[in-house]
């Protein structure tokens, strides 16, 4: 029995010391495999930026036509007079200019407005007459330069005693369509200022530029650049019957061009998170 006992206890230490160094020879193991000069990677974050300026290839010009009527029910009279005087301007500007009133013209509703005068003797103001106001927006190209002149000088033919033709400043701008085409060109200018800036700094920290992790992309921003105008010059805002513009552009002796300045400035921005090795 003492035999017995004496065995199963050196079977059991024996089991034991076994496992001992087998773990001891894993973790050893273990050891020599791990390399003790790998590093972790580094991250850089970089925010690109992209300008591109593009020509104007379309314009706005904003034409408000006034008929008024004196009489205190005259409403209906200085709408309808409103209303000729509008088609027949229309079809001037399709026969003429060869602009078309469903491509080019967009026409804002009718405001019919009453017209007062103070009178002394009641103390109060007394409607005397209506005006009636629309407003035409026509979308033109920047292709021919003496096309907007030539709206001035039609829009002049139109006034009369008791019509006002006002002709607000044209609006450039750059379309969809040309953004479209013009949005390689400005992403491959923020992607060349977003590795330009990368390497940079990768190289300020004294390591390698890895692979771009993270991208994230915002909508382009509109920026107008102003074109520079000489003091003094003749603003075209509200310029009744056309203005300047359009005595001029009924001088046969001169052939009016419209200016648009330098053009739009497109503007794109993008992040990205580059692995630094």
């Amino acid at each position: 029995m003492r035999y017995s006992l004496v065995c199963a206890a050196l079977l059991l230490l024996l089991a034991t010391t076994t496992t001992l160094a087998r773990s001891q020879v894993d973790f050893h193991v273990d050891d020599m495999n791990a390399d003790p000069t790998q590093e972790e990677y580094g991250t850089l974050y970089i925010q690109g930026e992209g300008n591109l300026v593009v020509q104007y290839d379309r314009a706005k010009v904003h034409v408000q036509i006034n008929c008024r009527s004196v009489g205190i029910n005259t409403a209906s009279l200085a709408q309808n007079q409103n209303h000729e005087t509008v088609n027949a301007f229309m079809l001037a500007l399709e026969d003429e200019l060869g602009l078309s009133k469903d491509k080019n013209v967009k026409m804002d509703g009718l405001r019919l407005n009453p017209t007062r005068e103070y009178n002394s003797e009641k103390k109060k103001h007394l409607v005397i007459g209506y005006s009636a106001t629309v407003s035409l927006n026509i979308d033109v190209s920047t292709e021919d330069k003496k096309l907007i002149p030539q709206i001035y000088a039609l829009a002049s033919r139109f006034e009369a005693e008791t019509t006002e033709v006002n002709v607000h400043g044209a609006n450039p701008y750059v379309s969809d369509q040309k953004k479209k085409e013009n949005f390689v060109k400005l992403f491959e200018n923020t992607m060349e200022d977003a590795y330009f800036k990368a390497e940079l700094y990768a190289k300020g920290c004294k390591r390698t530029l890895g692979p771009v992790m993270v991208m994230s992309d915002r909508p382009i921003s509109v920026q107008n650049q102003p074109r520079p105008q000489p003091r003094g010059a003749p603003k075209m805002m509200m310029a009744r019957g056309g203005g300047d513009m359009a005595y001029a552009a009924e001088s046969a002796s001169v052939e009016m061009e419209m200016p648009f300045g330098e053009g739009q400035k497109l503007s794109k921005t993008v992040h990205l998170q580059f692995r630094l090795d």
